[in-house]
């Protein structure tokens, strides 16, 4: 798949991919003998998973971290875990807090009108 394929599916600009790759957040992509990016399935996975990753909150600097401990591979597990634990956690605050908001949003539409 193209670039530009990749960055309309996950609905990112393509600098966005090849910043991604610049700094470490996906593995560096084959590139064909004219220089053009060519991404396989490992590939799309790895922009996946730091699509949602950043949709959800988490820092580039906390991405690059597991990314280094991924490549580190089954010593760095326990590590990985934890850090994705952590992030879990922080994105479960946001979504209690996004819930409050959306229940007193609909409580205020319907007493404004209702009155």
């Amino acid at each position: 798949m193209l670039i530009k394929e990749m960055a309309k599916k996950y609905n990112i600009n393509a600098s966005t991919i090849r910043y991604y790759e610049s700094e470490g957040l996906i593995p560096p992509v084959k590139k064909d003998s004219n220089g053009i990016r060519n991404f396989t399935s490992e590939d799309e996975k790895a922009i996946e998973f730091v699509v949602c990753l950043r949709n959800s909150g988490v820092s580039i600097e906390t991405i690059k971290k597991y990314m280094k401990l991924l490549r580190l591979g089954n010593d760095s597990k326990k590590e990985r875990i934890d850090l994705l634990k952590k992030e879990k956690v922080k994105i479960d605050k946001q979504i209690k807090k996004l819930k409050e908001t959306s229940l007193r949003l609909k409580n205020k539409i319907e007493w404004t009108q209702n009155n």
